[in-house]
């Protein structure tokens, strides 16, 4: 048996409720499309839910996985979405959860304090309380430094530095993910594929990698991980070549003026914002990098940086208030990139760049529906094949991850998506 932190059950009810929060009419959240073929959800005993579907949906198991569980006697009684955002559950230290931890108190923007349960179902937890410290890169290396952390996620950059710390290992992992530059299509810059494509070649990745990353990743081409089940390199690379780069800008009615700008026929300039937040500072020194390599081909790029909250208010619904961006998706599981290149997702969903494509909007909706395991991802494949060439993105790189943590620590396991993996079987050698 399964309790949540408050000493109740987790029951069939829990998992009902919380996937009728997706069903809610005043559902606001991004994940808009994961339970939309769910036409009734039932608890048919206390550790069975029965779903009825009103169509195939293979990536159900999936999108499961993306819903936590949520305590349906704490907020059952509430009828919107809203209500449950706003409730204290939601947006307190009263927030309840069913997992090894229990949180105990925070302080926005500087810390928060985990205790653990003497009632946990599973394996653990052996260590009894967490602090996870808030705070910018430079500011957590400076206490690594100190020996006031633990553990620590490293930025590519700080490796060096972090290897020459006594007392600490460090755990190396591929990154299921990747960097890119998004473009907004509803600005007429980026409407032709061409002109995107122009300006990934105009970028030089690698040397952005090797500079700022000291090697730590790999360019990327394709909106897959390629640990993951639909990555193909059978795509054509992209080259570093500002040449090239002026010949399709050329045919796209973009030249150089006698001051090298790259101007159009009526003399504007090509000029935009790339905007992404203060706190990835990765992607923070590498903005200014691209910035850099595009004004050699005469492309004005002003880059700006804020909080990060300020930016997801900026680039999601309903402002889309951006030029382009520096973003990075951690992906999930399945494969289905429907959530963020559907077209159906632009007025509210992740799809902030306005992409439609009636070959990926079918290929990507279609799959749900294929229960065979390798035919779906066939078809999945395709999709992102088709993402790939019209070049939604400047793929950037598929980064690695780095976690330092102290050597007494023992049964240490990393995964880059999640920052303390399977901490509850951790244990400190005293």
């Amino acid at each position: 048996m399964c309790f949540f932190s408050d000493g109740e059950q987790l029951t069939a009810d829990d998992v009902v409720f919380t996937v009728g929060i997706y069903l809610m009419e005043d559902y606001a959240g991004t994940s808009t499309t994961l339970f939309e073929r769910v036409e009734n959800v039932e608890a048919t005993d206390e550790y069975e839910v029965t779903f009825t579907m009103s169509e195939p949906d293979a990536a159900l198991t999936a999108s499961l996985e993306q819903a936590p569980i949520v305590p349906e006697h704490v907020l059952g009684d509430l009828e919107t979405y809203a209500d449950i955002e706003e409730h204290e559950a939601s947006t307190t230290d009263a927030v309840i959860g069913a997992g090894p931890y229990v949180m105990t108190d925070w302080t926005v923007g500087q810390y928060i304090n985990y205790e653990a349960r003497d009632d946990y179902h599973n394996e653990g937890p052996y260590i009894q309380n967490i602090t996870w410290r808030v705070g910018d890169t430079d500011a957590q290396l400076a206490m690594l430094q100190a020996g006031e952390l633990d553990i620590m996620n490293a930025a590519p950059q700080d490796v060096v530095t972090v290897e020459a710390i006594d007392g600490y290992n460090l755990a190396e992992e591929p990154q299921f993910g990747y960097n890119y530059i998004g473009y907004n299509q509803r600005n007429e810059l980026f409407e032709s594929a061409d002109v995107r494509r122009a300006l990934t070649m105009a970028i030089d990745r690698e040397a952005i990698i090797e500079g700022i990353m000291d090697g730590h990743g790999t360019v990327a081409e394709f909106p897959h991980s390629p640990e993951g089940p639909i990555y193909s390199d059978e795509i054509d690379s992209i080259p570093f070549d500002q040449e090239g780069a002026l010949e399709l800008l050329a045919e796209e009615g973009w030249e150089q003026n006698d001051s090298g700008q790259l101007v159009n026929g009526d003399g504007d300039v090509f000029a935009f914002s790339l905007l992404t937040n203060s706190e990835a500072l990765v992607r923070t020194d590498w903005i200014v990098a691209v910035q850099q390599m595009l004004g050699e081909i005469g492309i004005e790029v002003e880059t700006e940086t804020m909080e990060f909250g300020a930016y997801l208010d900026r680039i999601n619904p309903p402002n889309w208030d951006f030029d382009a961006i520096a973003g990075a998706w951690s992906l999930s599981l399945d494969p289905n990139m429907e959530s963020l290149f559907h077209s159906r997702n632009i007025e509210s969903g992740q799809n902030n760049i306005a992409y439609e494509s009636e070959e990926f909007d079918e290929l990507s909706t279609d799959n749900r529906a294929i229960l065979d395991v390798d035919e779906r991802m066939e078809t999945l494949q395709q999709a992102a094949m088709q993402v790939a060439e019209d070049q939604v993105y400047t793929f950037m790189y598929y980064p690695t991850e780095f976690q330092a943590y102290r050597d007494n620590i023992q049964n240490h396991s990393y995964n880059s998506r999640a920052g303390l993996f399977r901490v509850q079987e951790w244990w400190i050698e005293e």
